[in-house]
């Protein structure tokens, strides 16, 4: 994980190497030291999984976003207090993200200021048509037998997972 300077805002930092492609997300109020979160919600939908980042003491942080193949994710719900907020892509290549700026294709290694007119790595649709479903096709089936979809690869597989800590509000 990569030291980042962050006076202040929400910064997400993605990796085309991470499950969801999320890794972390950093949290730092004026005045305040920078918080690390590098656990959040996955919703299990019939059809696609979505992912929820949110923080138990602050019920009004609220971000999520659909993953899909080929390191592309679209955020649908943005909490708008949480300013500013920045976008990093720490993986092998390059991040389509869907926001509610606009989209952005993010090189590796870069970070986006995601801001009204911000120019910087924007396309104007997105590259893969969204149909393109993030790898629906893996199973995990967890020692409990619970079983759960999603991936970021394209090639199915079932992996055994030893749960140690149960989400509480899943």
């Amino acid at each position: 994980m990569k030291n980042y300077d962050l006076e202040f805002g929400t910064m997400f930092v993605f990796s085309d190497q991470k499950d969801y492609y999320l890794d972390h997300f950093i949290i730092k109020a004026p005045e305040e030291e920078a918080v690390i979160y590098d656990t959040y919600r996955v919703k299990q939908g019939m059809y696609q999984d979505s992912v929820h980042c949110k923080i138990k003491e602050d019920p009004f942080f609220d971000f999520r976003f659909l993953p899909y193949k080929d390191n592309r994710l679209k955020f649908y719900s943005w909490s708008h207090d949480y300013r500013p907020v920045y976008l990093v892509n720490e993986g092998e290549k390059d991040l389509e993200i869907d926001t509610p700026f606009g989209y952005f294709l993010i090189p590796p290694n870069e970070i986006l200021e995601c801001k009204k007119d911000q120019e910087k790595y924007r396309i104007e649709k997105p590259i893969v048509p969204a149909i393109d479903k993030y790898g629906v096709n893996d199973v995990y089936v967890y020692e409990d037998g619970k079983i759960a979809y999603g991936k970021p690869n394209n090639d199915p597989e079932i992996i055994y997972v030893k749960e140690e800590n149960k989400n509480e509000d899943r």
